[in-house]
């Protein structure tokens, strides 16, 4: 679903960073479609990022990853770093009072858009605000890139219509 959204809106990237990338499942399926593209990803979860670097080390694939917090790690780069940063369920982390802030390090990053697999809401059965005892937050996406001047959004309800964990966010900038 990532890889078609990048594909049919962006084309071909040179750089992609994923944010909260865990094992970096999305970060192969990336560099599976986009070989040249130059790849980074960060997790809180050490035991996940040493897994990835171990598999992207076995696949001869060079990718930045590291161990720290959204804020950590955002914050220190500079804008427009990555042509286009992804995520997937790890912004639903994120609590609404921090997501201007982690959305708006996001946007400053990135030089052409951003593709988020993330909870959305749709209809009254899939409100915008916590979703469970977690807590893991379903964020109204649309809205809060809109305060940040990104006006050029598409949401989706993917992979499956009506799915409590449903949506995709590609936002061209």
């Amino acid at each position: 679903m990532i890889v078609t959204a990048i594909r049919d809106t962006f084309g071909v990237p040179r750089s992609v960073l994923d944010v909260g990338c865990n094992a970096g499942p999305n970060l192969r399926r990336v560099h599976e479609e986009f070989p040249r593209c130059a790849l980074a990803g960060f997790d809180v979860n050490a035991e996940a990022i040493a897994f990835a670097k171990t598999r992207f080390t076995e696949m001869r694939t060079t990718v930045a990853l590291s161990v720290v917090t959204f804020d950590d790690e955002l914050a220190g780069y500079e804008a427009d770093s990555f042509d286009l940063v992804i995520s997937s369920f790890s912004l639903a982390y994120v609590p609404p009072r921090d997501l201007p802030r982690i959305l708006g390090h996001c946007v400053r990053i990135a030089h052409r858009g951003l593709v988020l697999a993330e909870p959305l809401p749709f209809d009254a059965q899939r409100p915008e605000g916590v979703m469970s005892s977690t807590p893991d937050w379903r964020h109204d996406y649309r809205r809060a890139l809109a305060g940040l001047g990104v006006t050029n959004v598409e949401t989706h309800d993917a992979p499956e219509p009506g799915h409590e964990w449903s949506g995709l966010v590609v936002a061209v900038l």
